[in-house]
């Protein structure tokens, strides 16, 4: 597993892992991918959007970026017109190897 996502630099500048949540009830697919659209779009050189993650059952949705501050990641939201409910640094750790799920056991995936 690697946390090089989180820990590098944008344009030159030492960044760090930030995570948006935002209580949104009934919110849906389309919702999130417009969301999404607008964060992508608003990439530069303070921010970088890595994706989200929708928890259903809790009516939440997490943003993750890689940003200069979490200042940075709070103007994203705002140019984005995407409520902030809670701002917080997170470390986040990818595989170093692509994985599968399949016959529902996670497992490294097979060369293509």
């Amino acid at each position: 597993w690697s946390s090089d996502v989180c820990s590098s630099d944008l344009y030159g500048r030492a960044v760090d892992g930030y995570l948006v949540e935002r209580y949104w009830p009934g919110v849906s697919g389309d919702e999130v991918r417009e969301a999404c659209q607008r964060f992508t779009a608003a990439d530069g050189p303070a921010t970088t959007f890595l994706g989200a993650v929708v928890v259903t059952g809790d009516e939440t949705v997490f943003f993750q970026f890689t940003a200069i501050s979490g200042a940075a990641v709070s103007a994203a939201c705002a140019s984005a017109g995407v409520r902030c409910d809670r701002l917080v640094a997170a470390d986040y750790w990818a595989p170093s190897v692509p994985l599968s799920h399949e016959d529902g056991e996670l497992r490294p995936a097979a060369d293509t």
